[in-house]
């Protein structure tokens, strides 16, 4: 019996985003430095397909990989300057993470689900606009390492094992508002 095994890496990209999510933290200013902790948890539809098969048809067998949610827990650290602040941030970030592969020719499908734990870093600006009041833009870095994905047999048609790579880019942007 030979084993296959495939390294999938993909970029994922959001199709659509929920309109949920949410964030707490604290932080301490010294001078303009400023520090603290923040988490978040956000739910997202963010996907990637990619064609798998060889010509003249590839489309026929694909792999897709999806995140329906994550999670972070961070360090951030910044320089603020009159009502403007930049910062960095890391720390954990953790992921609802799916995986299919199609067979396209014969209608089978394999599944994979499990919850991704990796780690974070990004970097963004905050601009207070009111004095409990501010917008935000930021960029992350998620990466949540490699997994194999374990041989599926569906029908009479078998998924052979696969290593799977996942990691992320994100560009969020929020209005936030301090208690």
């Amino acid at each position: 019996m030979s084993r296959c095994r495939r390294r999938v890496n993909s970029t994922l990209s959001i199709r659509r985003a929920r309109p949920w999510a949410q964030r707490r933290g604290l932080s301490a200013q010294w001078g303009r430095i400023v520090a603290g902790m923040e988490g978040d948890v956000n739910f997202v539809d963010a996907r990637a397909t990619i064609d798998t098969g060889f010509a003249p048809t590839p489309a026929d067998t694909q792999l897709q990989s999806a995140v329906n949610w994550n999670s972070h827990l961070r360090g951030r650290i910044g320089y603020a300057f009159d009502r403007t602040l930049l910062f960095a941030a890391g720390g954990l970030a953790v992921a609802g993470a799916e995986s299919k592969a199609f067979d396209n020719g014969i209608g089978a499908v394999a599944s994979w689900s499990d919850t991704r734990i990796g780690w974070s870093i990004g970097a963004g600006g905050e601009f207070r606009f009111a004095p409990q009041a501010s917008v935000r833009l930021e960029y992350l870095y998620d990466n949540y390492g490699s997994k194999t994905l374990a041989a599926q047999t569906v029908g009479a048609t078998t998924f052979g094992a696969r290593e799977s790579r996942l990691d992320t880019h994100t560009v969020r942007a929020g209005v936030y508002w301090r208690f």
